[in-house]
């Protein structure tokens, strides 16, 4: 029989225990933390792609272990065998052969499986950074739009603000200006009343002036008729007198040009009178001026005065100068430049004192 050398029995493999879920991801966190480099942070953040490491380690370590499993199982079927005739033996190694081909057929598969994975992992990985690059972008374009916002609502509250108080201010202005032309409309209507009151006054004021004034009228012109009537006495009881007033006249009124053109002339009335006519003789005018009391000039040597009586001459003065003080004094009250006198005229040979002579019951009345 050919010498046999005893094959030394292999030894048996202890099966290794099944790793738990928290110590495959304790190994799987540090194969990342070793291989994964600058994204070390990034792959521990992401849970889903831990989760499908540690699936597809998990995946990979059953099958390692059940291959081993195997393994061991044919080389115990291998160690039992060889007791037994070599042609089982030899069968038998040779199905072994074929399942260790197989199961290393198996592993490089399942080792190509685990690169794509791994590059997969590599792309999402880049997918993931760009994915957390355009988040933090938006993230700040956020945060940029929400500050852009808050200015805007900040300017949107201010104008509102403003707005706010200058309708407030509007509506103020508005009760006040209201205010203000209320007010205004009762000054108004008082200065209405006042002044309605004033003119009432006025017009009563100057009811009474007018009566006055022609109760004055009414005294002035019985003053001159009692002037005229001691004229006509005085003049009876001294004849001479006649001549002499119209010769002092004649040289009042060639010493005071003025009054000699503001004086008309006509004829006396002991002059025959002219056929009646249809139309009216104008009314003469005689100015306050031709009124005022004119300079007395010294007598002639020849004048009657200086035959005549002191006294009567005296009291003919008195008398022509009340009667030209009362004619300016009604044409100051009527406020006129000259009094209008129906029919009166002075002549060279009457006195002004006679020139109103006929004119008794008429009014004088003074031009505006």
């Amino acid at each position: 029989m050919p010498k046999t050398t005893p094959r030394k029995t292999p030894r048996k493999r202890k099966a290794k225990a099944p790793e738990t879920k928290q110590g495959a991801r304790q190994r799987v966190m540090r194969l990342i933390n070793r291989h994964a480099g600058s994204y070390w942070a990034e792959a521990q953040r992401t849970k889903w792609m831990v989760d499908l490491l540690v699936a597809v380690d998990g995946d990979y370590r059953n099958e390692i272990v059940s291959q081993t499993q195997r393994a061991d199982a044919a080389e115990a079927q291998l160690a039992q065998l060889r007791e037994g005739p070599l042609a089982q033996l030899e069968q038998q190694v040779a199905e072994l052969t074929a399942q260790v081909e197989a199961a290393k057929l198996e592993t490089a598969a399942t080792e190509v499986s685990k690169r794509l994975v791994e590059a997969e992992m590599s792309q999402l990985s880049a997918s993931l950074a760009r994915a957390e690059a355009a988040a933090q972008t938006a993230t700040a374009e956020c945060v940029a739009l929400q500050q852009a916002v808050s200015g805007v609502n900040k300017a949107d509250s201010a104008v509102r603000r403003a707005l706010t108080i200058r309708a407030h201010e509007l509506k103020d202005n508005l009760i006040k200006t209201k205010h203000q032309l209320k007010t205004h409309r009762q000054t108004v209507r008082q200065q209405d009343a006042e002044m309605r009151m004033l003119q009432k006054e006025k017009e009563e004021a100057a009811a009474l002036l007018s009566s006055a004034t022609h109760q004055q009228h009414l005294a002035m012109i019985q003053q001159i008729a009692d002037l005229k009537a001691q004229v006509d006495l005085l003049t009876r009881k001294s004849p001479g007198r006649h001549s002499e007033r119209r010769a002092h006249l004649r040289t009042s009124i060639q010493d005071d040009p003025e009054a000699a053109q503001q004086v008309r002339v006509v004829k006396p009335e002991t002059q025959e009178k002219r056929p009646h006519s249809s139309k009216r003789a104008p009314l003469g005018v005689m100015p306050a001026a031709a009124l005022m009391p004119r300079p007395q000039t010294a007598p002639s040597t020849n004048s009657v005065v200086a035959t005549a009586s002191p006294s009567k001459a005296h009291a003919l003065a008195a008398v022509d100068d009340a009667f030209r003080e009362g004619v300016r004094r009604l044409a100051v009250a009527h406020k006129g430049p000259g009094v209008l006198f129906d029919q009166v005229a002075v002549s060279q040979t009457s006195s002004p004192i006679k020139a109103v002579r006929g004119n008794r019951d008429r009014r004088l009345i003074a031009a505006a």
